[in-house]
Protein backbone atom coordinates (compact mmCIF):
# COMPACT_ATOMS: atom_id res chain seq x y z
CA UNK A 1 0.00 0.00 0.00
CA UNK A 2 1.41 3.35 -0.97
CA UNK A 3 1.91 6.26 1.44
CA UNK A 4 -0.92 8.26 -0.13
CA UNK A 5 -3.34 5.39 0.38
CA UNK A 6 -2.31 5.08 4.03
CA UNK A 7 -2.91 8.82 4.70
CA UNK A 8 -6.39 8.81 3.20
CA UNK A 9 -9.01 8.23 5.95
CA UNK A 10 -11.21 5.21 5.37
CA UNK A 11 -14.43 7.13 5.78
CA UNK A 12 -13.56 9.97 3.40
CA UNK A 13 -15.26 8.59 0.26
CA UNK A 14 -18.50 8.17 2.16
CA UNK A 15 -18.36 11.75 3.51
CA UNK A 16 -17.76 13.22 0.05
CA UNK A 17 -20.72 11.26 -1.21
CA UNK A 18 -22.94 12.59 1.52
CA UNK A 19 -21.90 16.18 0.74
CA UNK A 20 -22.52 15.75 -2.95
CA UNK A 21 -26.01 14.41 -2.33
CA UNK A 22 -26.76 17.15 0.21
CA UNK A 23 -26.09 20.06 -2.16
CA UNK A 24 -29.08 19.50 -4.48
CA UNK A 25 -31.34 19.38 -1.43
CA UNK A 26 -30.21 22.93 -0.37
CA UNK A 27 -30.76 24.28 -3.84
CA UNK A 28 -34.16 22.67 -4.06
CA UNK A 29 -35.31 24.55 -0.93
CA UNK A 30 -35.13 27.87 -2.81
CA UNK A 31 -38.52 27.60 -4.41
CA UNK A 32 -39.78 30.10 -7.03
CA UNK A 33 -42.14 31.51 -4.37
CA UNK A 34 -39.25 32.32 -2.04
CA UNK A 35 -37.25 33.89 -4.85
CA UNK A 36 -40.26 36.05 -5.75
CA UNK A 37 -40.61 37.16 -2.11
CA UNK A 38 -36.95 38.22 -1.98
CA UNK A 39 -37.33 40.15 -5.23
CA UNK A 40 -40.37 42.00 -3.88
CA UNK A 41 -38.62 42.82 -0.61
CA UNK A 42 -35.54 44.05 -2.46
CA UNK A 43 -37.67 46.24 -4.74
CA UNK A 44 -39.53 47.77 -1.77
CA UNK A 45 -36.25 48.46 0.03
CA UNK A 46 -34.85 50.15 -3.08
CA UNK A 47 -37.94 52.31 -3.52
CA UNK A 48 -37.85 53.31 0.15
CA UNK A 49 -34.19 54.27 -0.15
CA UNK A 50 -34.77 56.32 -3.30
CA UNK A 51 -37.74 58.18 -1.78
CA UNK A 52 -35.72 58.91 1.34
CA UNK A 53 -32.79 60.27 -0.64
CA UNK A 54 -34.51 62.42 -3.23
CA UNK A 55 -37.89 63.51 -1.93
CA UNK A 56 -36.80 65.80 0.92
CA UNK A 57 -33.73 67.31 -0.73
CA UNK A 58 -35.40 70.66 -1.43
CA UNK A 59 -36.84 71.01 2.07
CA UNK A 60 -33.59 70.80 4.08
CA UNK A 61 -31.94 73.20 1.63
CA UNK A 62 -34.76 75.72 1.97
CA UNK A 63 -34.69 75.37 5.75
CA UNK A 64 -30.92 75.89 5.81
CA UNK A 65 -31.23 79.06 3.70
CA UNK A 66 -33.98 80.34 5.99
CA UNK A 67 -31.79 79.76 9.06
CA UNK A 68 -28.81 81.48 7.41
CA UNK A 69 -30.94 84.48 6.46
CA UNK A 70 -32.32 84.71 10.00
CA UNK A 71 -28.74 84.66 11.29
CA UNK A 72 -27.89 87.56 8.96
CA UNK A 73 -30.79 89.61 10.29
CA UNK A 74 -29.80 88.74 13.85
CA UNK A 75 -26.31 90.13 13.23
CA UNK A 76 -27.76 93.25 11.63
CA UNK A 77 -30.01 93.73 14.65
CA UNK A 78 -27.06 93.42 17.02
CA UNK A 79 -25.14 96.01 14.98
CA UNK A 80 -28.14 98.35 15.18
CA UNK A 81 -28.20 98.01 18.97
CA UNK A 82 -24.48 98.72 19.23
CA UNK A 83 -24.88 101.79 17.03
CA UNK A 84 -27.79 103.03 19.16
CA UNK A 85 -25.71 102.61 22.32
CA UNK A 86 -23.25 105.15 20.91
CA UNK A 87 -25.84 107.54 19.45
CA UNK A 88 -28.30 108.35 22.23
CA UNK A 89 -30.62 105.37 21.53
CA UNK A 90 -30.97 106.36 17.87
CA UNK A 91 -30.92 103.60 15.30
CA UNK A 92 -28.77 104.15 12.16
CA UNK A 93 -30.43 105.87 9.23
CA UNK A 94 -29.64 103.16 6.68
CA UNK A 95 -28.07 99.77 6.03
CA UNK A 96 -25.12 101.62 4.53
CA UNK A 97 -24.53 103.38 7.85
CA UNK A 98 -24.62 100.03 9.64
CA UNK A 99 -22.07 98.55 7.26
CA UNK A 100 -19.83 101.62 7.45
CA UNK A 101 -19.79 101.93 11.24
CA UNK A 102 -20.16 98.45 12.69
CA UNK A 103 -18.05 95.31 12.51
CA UNK A 104 -20.00 93.49 9.80
CA UNK A 105 -18.91 92.07 6.46
CA UNK A 106 -20.92 92.78 3.33
CA UNK A 107 -21.96 89.13 2.92
CA UNK A 108 -24.17 89.48 6.04
CA UNK A 109 -26.48 91.68 3.94
CA UNK A 110 -27.03 88.97 1.32
CA UNK A 111 -29.72 86.32 1.75
CA UNK A 112 -28.76 82.86 0.40
CA UNK A 113 -32.22 82.52 -1.14
CA UNK A 114 -31.72 85.63 -3.30
CA UNK A 115 -29.66 86.28 -6.41
CA UNK A 116 -27.82 89.14 -4.71
CA UNK A 117 -24.04 89.22 -4.37
CA UNK A 118 -22.00 90.81 -1.64
CA UNK A 119 -20.39 94.21 -2.13
CA UNK A 120 -16.66 94.20 -2.86
CA UNK A 121 -13.89 96.74 -3.09
CA UNK A 122 -10.19 97.23 -2.35
CA UNK A 123 -11.01 99.92 0.22
CA UNK A 124 -13.88 100.60 2.58
CA UNK A 125 -15.10 103.50 0.46
CA UNK A 126 -14.99 101.38 -2.70
CA UNK A 127 -16.90 98.63 -0.98
CA UNK A 128 -19.55 101.08 0.27
CA UNK A 129 -19.87 102.51 -3.23
CA UNK A 130 -20.43 99.00 -4.56
CA UNK A 131 -22.94 98.35 -1.77
CA UNK A 132 -25.05 101.23 -3.06
CA UNK A 133 -25.64 99.33 -6.32
CA UNK A 134 -28.77 97.18 -6.81
CA UNK A 135 -28.41 93.54 -5.92
CA UNK A 136 -26.08 94.05 -2.96
CA UNK A 137 -28.61 93.98 -0.10
CA UNK A 138 -31.38 91.42 0.39
CA UNK A 139 -33.07 93.14 3.33
CA UNK A 140 -35.41 96.10 3.74
CA UNK A 141 -34.63 98.52 6.55
CA UNK A 142 -37.22 100.44 8.58
CA UNK A 143 -35.17 101.59 11.56
CA UNK A 144 -34.42 105.08 10.24
CA UNK A 145 -35.61 107.64 12.79
CA UNK A 146 -36.44 104.97 15.39
CA UNK A 147 -35.21 104.66 18.95
CA UNK A 148 -34.08 101.40 20.48
CA UNK A 149 -36.70 101.76 23.21
CA UNK A 150 -40.41 101.13 22.80
CA UNK A 151 -42.55 98.24 21.64
CA UNK A 152 -40.19 95.24 21.25
CA UNK A 153 -42.36 93.86 18.41
CA UNK A 154 -41.78 96.89 16.17
CA UNK A 155 -40.49 95.76 12.78
CA UNK A 156 -37.06 97.21 12.02
CA UNK A 157 -36.02 95.08 9.01
CA UNK A 158 -37.18 92.14 6.95
CA UNK A 159 -36.31 90.07 3.91
CA UNK A 160 -37.12 91.57 0.55
CA UNK A 161 -39.61 89.53 -1.51
CA UNK A 162 -37.98 86.78 -3.57
CA UNK A 163 -39.89 84.86 -6.24
CA UNK A 164 -43.55 84.97 -7.19
CA UNK A 165 -44.85 82.72 -4.37
CA UNK A 166 -42.74 83.23 -1.26
CA UNK A 167 -43.64 81.06 1.74
CA UNK A 168 -43.03 83.96 4.10
CA UNK A 169 -40.17 86.09 5.38
CA UNK A 170 -37.78 86.53 8.26
CA UNK A 171 -38.50 89.65 10.29
CA UNK A 172 -36.18 91.56 12.63
CA UNK A 173 -37.88 93.25 15.56
CA UNK A 174 -36.83 96.20 17.71
CA UNK A 175 -35.58 94.07 20.60
CA UNK A 176 -33.21 92.24 18.22
CA UNK A 177 -34.98 88.90 17.88
CA UNK A 178 -35.89 87.39 14.51
CA UNK A 179 -39.02 85.45 13.60
CA UNK A 180 -40.12 83.72 10.40
CA UNK A 181 -43.58 85.02 9.51
CA UNK A 182 -45.46 82.81 7.02
CA UNK A 183 -47.86 84.01 4.39
CA UNK A 184 -50.37 85.66 4.43
CA UNK A 185 -49.19 87.40 7.61
CA UNK A 186 -45.96 88.40 5.86
CA UNK A 187 -47.93 90.19 3.15
CA UNK A 188 -50.00 91.92 5.83
CA UNK A 189 -46.85 93.29 7.44
CA UNK A 190 -45.48 94.45 4.09
CA UNK A 191 -48.71 96.25 3.27
CA UNK A 192 -48.79 97.96 6.67
CA UNK A 193 -45.17 99.09 6.42
CA UNK A 194 -46.08 101.34 3.50
CA UNK A 195 -47.78 103.72 5.92
CA UNK A 196 -45.08 103.80 8.59
CA UNK A 197 -43.63 101.80 11.48
CA UNK A 198 -45.45 98.58 12.30
CA UNK A 199 -45.65 96.49 15.46
CA UNK A 200 -46.66 92.84 15.21
CA UNK A 201 -49.24 91.94 17.87
CA UNK A 202 -49.58 88.70 19.81
CA UNK A 203 -52.89 88.12 18.01
CA UNK A 204 -51.15 88.09 14.64
CA UNK A 205 -52.12 91.58 13.48
CA UNK A 206 -50.35 94.89 12.98
CA UNK A 207 -50.63 98.12 14.91
CA UNK A 208 -48.92 101.49 15.17
CA UNK A 209 -46.07 101.18 17.68
CA UNK A 210 -45.79 103.60 20.57
CA UNK A 211 -42.76 105.83 21.20
CA UNK A 212 -41.81 105.81 17.53
CA UNK A 213 -42.15 108.32 14.66
CA UNK A 214 -45.46 108.25 12.82
CA UNK A 215 -44.01 109.20 9.45
CA UNK A 216 -43.01 106.51 6.96
CA UNK A 217 -39.29 105.66 6.89
CA UNK A 218 -39.25 106.34 3.13
CA UNK A 219 -41.45 108.43 0.86
CA UNK A 220 -42.11 105.94 -1.92
CA UNK A 221 -44.27 102.81 -1.47
CA UNK A 222 -42.38 99.69 -0.49
CA UNK A 223 -44.54 97.22 -2.38
CA UNK A 224 -46.82 97.49 -5.36
CA UNK A 225 -48.68 94.25 -4.67
CA UNK A 226 -46.34 92.11 -6.73
CA UNK A 227 -44.26 89.82 -4.48
CA UNK A 228 -41.50 89.72 -7.09
CA UNK A 229 -41.00 93.47 -6.79
CA UNK A 230 -37.98 94.20 -4.67
CA UNK A 231 -37.58 97.84 -3.62
CA UNK A 232 -34.10 99.08 -2.96
CA UNK A 233 -34.29 100.36 0.61
CA UNK A 234 -30.98 101.15 2.27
Amino acid sequence: MSDSEREKPPGEPMEFARLEYARPAVRASKSPLMILAWVILGTLAFLFLVSGLFQPIGRPRAAAMRIKSASNLKQIGLAMQMYANDHNHQFPDSMTTILANEDLTSDVFVSPSSNDTRARGPTTQAMLADFAKPGRCSYLYFGAGMLDIGDPMTVTACEAPVGSTPSGMNVLFLDGHVEFVPQPAAQQIRAALVSGPVAWTSMGGTTQPTSQPTTPPIKSPLFDGNPSTKPDVR
